[in-house]
C-alpha cells in the first residue's frame, strides 16, 4: 500500500464534518426547505462515498455514525464491512430521493440524482450485490440523462467537463484547483528522472484491433512492425506510444 494513498484515504474528517452538519443545519435561521433537503442529500452522498472508499481499501473499519464530542468516546472498534455497506446503500437511496437530476452555472459538479445512483451501482458491484446493481442501472438508464460523448479524446479535455457522459467528477480550474497532469505524466526532464504514472504493457495489449480482434495480434491485418497501428482508436487517445509527442496544450500552463 502506497503510504501517501493510505495517509490521504484513511481520513475521518469528512465524517465529523458531515455529522456536525446534520446536528447544526436546523439552527440556520430562515433556511429554504428545499435547499436544506438538497444539502442534506449531498452530505449523505459524501458520507457514502467516503465509507465506500475506506471499506474498499481497508475492509472492516471503525464506523463513526454520529458527532463525537467526548475524546474518550473516539476509540471505536472495527465493525464488519458488510454492515457499513448497508448504511452506505441507505444513504445513497435517501440522497437519490432528494437530489436534483442536474445543475447549471456555479452549481455544476455537485452530486446529482444520477451520481448517487451510479455510486450505488459501483458499491453493489464491488460487494457482489449484483441484482441491486442491475436494477439500479436499469433505473439510471431509463432516466436518459447520460450518453456517450462523441469524441473520446476530447471528453477527457476541458471540452468534456460536465458533458452528457460526465456523471460525477472532480472539477479543476486554473484559478481554483489546477490538475496535476504535469507531475503524474511528466517526462524525465520535468520529474528529475522519474514519472509517477506509467501504463503497463498489459494495459496497452488490452486494446483490441480496429476490427475487433482480441488479442489484436489475431487480426489478419496485424503487422509486427507496426503494433500500435490499426488499433482501437481509444489506445492513442489514452496511451502515448513510441514516437508520439505531448500535445502543446499539455504544457501551455507550465511555468
Amino acid at each position: 500500500q502506497d503510504p501517501t494513498i493510505s495517509g490521504k484515504e484513511w481520513n475521518y474528517t469528512p465524517m465529523r464534518q458531515a455529522f456536525s452538519f446534520f446536528e447544526h443545519v436546523d439552527q440556520v435561521p430562515g433556511m429554504d426547505v428545499n435547499l436544506k433537503k438538497r444539502l442534506i442529500a449531498e452530505v449523505k452522498f459524501v458520507l457514502a462515498y467516503r465509507y465506500f472508499i475506506m471499506t474498499t481499501l481497508y475492509g472492516d473499519i471503525p464506523f463513526v455514525n454520529s458527532l463525537i464530542k467526548d475524546p474518550n468516546e473516539a476509540d471505536l472498534p472495527k465493525i464488519a464491512k458488510s454492515e457499513i455497506i448497508k448504511n452506505v446503500i441507505q444513504w445513497l437511496d435517501e440522497a437519490t430521493a432528494d437530489l436534483p437530476q442536474s445543475y447549471t452555472g456555479a452549481d455544476l459538479g455537485r452530486a446529482t440524482k444520477g451520481a448517487a445512483m451510479a455510486l450505488k451501482i459501483r458499491v453493489c458491484l464491488y460487494n457482489e450485490q449484483f441484482s441491486q446493481a442491475a436494477t439500479t442501472a436499469r433505473d439510471l438508464m431509463a432516466m436518459k440523462t447520460y450518453s456517450l460523448y462523441p469524441n473520446y479524446y476530447n471528453f477527457f479535455q476541458k471540452d468534456g467537463d460536465y458533458s452528457a457522459e460526465d456523471i460525477w467528477s472532480f472539477g479543476y480550474t486554473l484559478s481554483v484547483k489546477q490538475n496535476s497532469l504535469r507531475d503524474i505524466l511528466g517526462s524525465q526532464a520535468l520529474m528529475n528522472g522519474r514519472n509517477i504514472l506509467g501504463p503497463t504493457a498489459e494495459l496497452v495489449d488490452d486494446y483490441e484491433s480496429k476490427n475487433g480482434y482480441y488479442p489484436f495480434t489475431k487480426d489478419p491485418g496485424y503487422k509486427s512492425t507496426d503494433p500500435f497501428g490499426n488499433r482501437d482508436p481509444r489506445l492513442r487517445g489514452t496511451i502515448l506510444c513510441p514516437g508520439d509527442i505531448f500535445p502543446y496544450p499539455f504544457f501551455s500552463n507550465i511555468n
